[in-house]
């Protein structure tokens, strides 16, 4: 049995698509003692639900299959993602505040500032 721990450093935005009401990701994980990141893509629908996949991602991450398939033992894989309730708060805060901010600079109806709006969507990130 193996036990592989996460933790969550960092989730900045890479992208906006503004047409089609998305925004993608890049995340930061350590996975044991390697750093890691990943490319997702979110609509901006609830935050809890993104959350939700969010964190089920990682998590599929680090469930890579063992070689030696003999060991039945070694074929199980606990997977734990360190302060998970912190992170789930602090990740659906983060992630609320930014469909509304997404959703006020769609409905800008002016072109006054729009850019540095823009660019201020672009520079958004969570520290963990």
């Amino acid at each position: 049995m193996r036990n592989r721990e996460i933790d969550i450093k960092r989730i900045e935005v890479h992208k906006l698509f503004l047409n089609e009401n998305k925004v993608s990701y890049k995340i930061y994980f350590r996975l044991d003692d390697n750093m890691k990141n990943i490319y997702l893509d979110f609509p901006l629908t609830d935050s809890y639900q993104i959350v939700k996949t969010l964190l089920n991602y990682v998590k599929e991450v680090g469930d890579v299959l063992v070689e030696d398939s003999y060991d039945v033992l070694q074929s199980i894989v606990l997977i734990k993602i360190n302060d998970q309730e912190d992170v789930e708060t602090k990740l659906i805060d983060f992630f609320s505040k930014l469909i509304g901010k997404v959703k006020s600079l769609k409905d800008q109806k002016t072109s006054d500032n729009y850019l540095d709006r823009y660019n201020k969507l672009m520079s958004e990130r969570l520290e963990l």
